[in-house]
């Protein structure tokens, strides 16, 4: 079997079909659709079932809710292809796209360009990172920024080769090699921290010029510009980012700590946040910056890496210096645009 494709599915009856459909007609006849069914609730798993019947490629397996990774993982350990694609159940492959991936090559990862739909926009075309080695990869995966000259090769600076798994293609032996897995009990990060396990452990990357996905952002998706459990998610997934071999003591993941920080302020401590008061976000933003790696990673000292564009790399240097120097009520006003310059950053 050459390719794998696996398909992490919970409540996605309206969706899954179309997803199943764009993979059947790409017409390559040594390839599995594995369908992991994560405890859903409405349809799905006869969806499932009625796809399996029509067409002999298609696998499906049923679990009790554990959540997608603990789904994907299931769907490692069943899959018999040489590659594993991961495709999420609400998007879709474009048409005549991975027919014409050529999957006889050395490299360990295949990383694809993609198309992406905001609610009833029409597709955009994107591209991912371009990098010629994983090492180049694990770097980019902390801190784009601060490699300038692989950035200046894609068409649109665009961080999805590092926060997920879907657009691509992994080697199957190498995953089980080297018991690779998604890590379970966080719901935030849980693909970057999976690409950087892989890319510790692979060596050469090819980037393929065709957009072969179809990324739909959905009503639940912009849901999560305010979310109470952000600041549970982003600890649980540096805590678990940081147990990875070399990540804690580099400087890129000082950089990648304070993104995370920077993000926390936009979407923990803004004006989306009506369940704290302007003196609860004072005082949980200062507590914050007093834990080790968020303090460590006010050290930061270059402007030019900060991942962003000019006007926001200037809001995240100047939260930089308001940070450093404990204004904590400042920054909030800053969130909250209370102040002039909220109005010049927005």
């Amino acid at each position: 079997m050459k390719i794998s494709v696996i398909i992490p599915a919970y409540n996605v009856e309206k969706t899954l079909v179309e997803c199943v459909e764009s993979i059947i007609s790409q017409g390559i006849t040594d390839c599995e659709v594995l369908i992991v069914n994560d405890g859903s609730t409405d349809s799905t798993l006869t969806v499932c079932n009625e796809l399996k019947e029509k067409n002999e490629a298609v696998r499906v397996i049923s679990q009790a809710n554990s959540g997608v990774s603990v789904a994907r993982n299931t769907g490692i350990q069943a899959a018999c292809g040489e590659w594993l694609i991961f495709v999420d159940g609400d998007d879709a492959l474009q048409p005549e796209s991975l027919n014409k991936v050529n999957f006889d090559v050395k490299e360990d990862l295949l990383v694809f360009g993609y198309r992406k739909k905001l609610l009833d926009e029409p597709y955009s075309q994107r591209f991912s990172v371009v990098c010629e080695t994983a090492e180049t990869m694990k770097k980019i995966i902390l801190n784009k920024a601060g490699y300038p000259d692989y950035m200046k090769k894609v068409q649109v600076l665009d961080s999805v080769s590092c926060w997920t798994c879907w657009g691509k293609a992994f080697r199957r032996n190498l995953i089980l090699q080297n018991q690779i897995k998604f890590p379970e009990g966080i719901t935030h990060g849980e693909d970057l921290i999976f690409n950087y396990r892989y890319c510790s452990v692979a060596k050469n990357i090819q980037f393929v010029d065709i957009p072969v996905y179809y990324y739909r952002i959905t009503e639940g998706s912009v849901a999560h510009r305010f979310n109470p459990n952000r600041l549970k998610n982003t600890d649980a997934l540096l805590k678990t980012l940081m147990k990875e071999p070399e990540v804690e003591d580099s400087e890129d993941f000082n950089y990648f700590v304070f993104d995370r920080l920077y993000n926390c302020c936009h979407a923990y401590f803004g004006k989306e946040n009506t369940s704290l008061t302007k003196e609860q976000k004072v005082k949980l933003l200062g507590e914050l910056c007093e834990a080790k790696w968020y303090k460590k990673s006010l050290t930061i000292t270059s402007i030019r890496k900060l991942s962003a564009g000019k006007k926001t790399r200037m809001k995240k240097w100047y939260t930089l210096q308001l940070l450093k120097r404990k204004k904590y009520e400042s920054t909030i006003r800053l969130y909250n645009g209370e102040c002039v310059l909220s109005r010049f950053f927005d």
